[in-house]
């Protein structure tokens, strides 16, 4: 009669369905709603993850998906290398990814490597 009643929590026209990763709750594998769980979207900051598998950010702290930081050991948001570059983090050293002269120290970036 309602979605108590069934395991995926979704009931509709009196029939429990399965779970999906668009029906705006969380069930199945996944581990807020609707994302994480290997087979949902990744899930941004604030929501719950079992590791960083399941975070946009690939960053997992307390079973709570973090934001991209430039502090993280993560190449994340907008950083073209390992917390650098991007225009948001320090530039990166020599060796390191680039998109841009701006992503890199020595403001050389060659084939999308700091030179």
């Amino acid at each position: 009669k309602g979605g108590s009643d069934c395991s995926s929590s979704v009931c509709s026209n009196n029939v429990c369905a399965a779970p999906t990763c668009f029906d705006g709750v969380k069930n199945g594998s996944e581990t807020d709603v609707d994302c994480g769980g290997g087979l949902c979207a990744l899930c941004g900051a604030g929501k719950s993850c079992k590791g960083g598998s399941d975070c946009s950010s690939s960053v997992c702290s307390n079973n709570v998906c973090a934001a991209p930081s430039c502090s993280d050991g993560v190449k994340n948001g907008s950083e073209t290398d390992v917390d650098c570059g991007g225009g948001t983090c320090a530039p990166c050293g020599t060796g390191k990814s680039c998109r841009a002269n701006s992503d890199c120290s020595s403001n050389s970036c060659n084939s999308l490597v700091c030179k």
